[in-house]
């Protein structure tokens, strides 16, 4: 069975319509008139009484889905299968240069409504835009020290998995929606390493510095 993250709790449910009562009109709305038959799902017309039933709240083009644990609502388009309300928000740290920081929210932004191929492809490109910031690769920078080599194996992980979903043929369920949130987690430490971390300590040693001079 497909599934999908919850945009509100973002826990990973069945993607199934949701079910609902309520009259029954015409394509051109108008409100049907008559009963069920329950044993034999028969409709019984009726003058008087306006017809009742259920059915899911699934279109042509979308589908409205609730969540099995937070039971909250939320708009799936069906071609491919991503959220599109409400829209998630996504956030990355302002000392990331813009141009890197621009393309990872991209990337966040598409794994939190469950575009993980594309949020793979946008993570790339962000690693990508960082080691041209650097003018360094990936492994240089660990060479360097100015990474760990966890952080250097971590983030050439995420390379190669890009790599497989934008040139390989491979299944709906790969990659999944947690291994391409732990992927973006990967880049985004590196990120807060390079830098988010020498930024902040940066700006704490010129307040240092102006107290002094005080």
């Amino acid at each position: 069975m497909a599934t999908i993250r919850c945009p509100h709790c973002e826990c990973q449910i069945p993607l199934t319509p949701k079910m609902a009562s309520g009259q029954i009109y015409t394509w051109s709305g108008m409100r049907v008139r008559g009963s069920i038959d329950e044993e034999g799902a028969v409709v019984k017309q009726t003058v008087d009484e306006t017809l009742s039933g259920k059915y899911q709240l699934d279109g042509s083009n979308y589908t409205i889905v609730a969540c099995i644990e937070c039971l909250k609502e939320f708009v799936v388009q069906k071609w491919p299968p991503v959220v599109v309300s409400p829209v998630p928000r996504v956030s990355a740290p302002s000392e990331i240069p813009d141009d890197i920081r621009r393309v990872f929210l991209e990337a966040k932004m598409a794994h939190a409504v469950g575009a993980e191929t594309a949020a793979l492809l946008a993570a790339r490109t962000a690693l990508i835009r960082m080691q041209r910031e650097q003018e360094s690769n990936i492994n240089k920078l660990a060479d360097d020290g100015k990474i760990t080599r966890l952080l250097a194996h971590q983030a050439n992980e995420l390379r190669l998995w890009a790599n497989i979903a934008g040139h390989e043929e491979v299944t709906t369920e790969v990659p999944s929606a947690e291994d391409v949130g732990q992927l973006l987690q990967y880049i985004g430490e590196l990120f807060n390493t390079l830098y988010v971390q020498p930024a902040r300590l940066l700006a704490l040693q010129k307040k240092r510095n102006e107290q002094a001079r005080t």
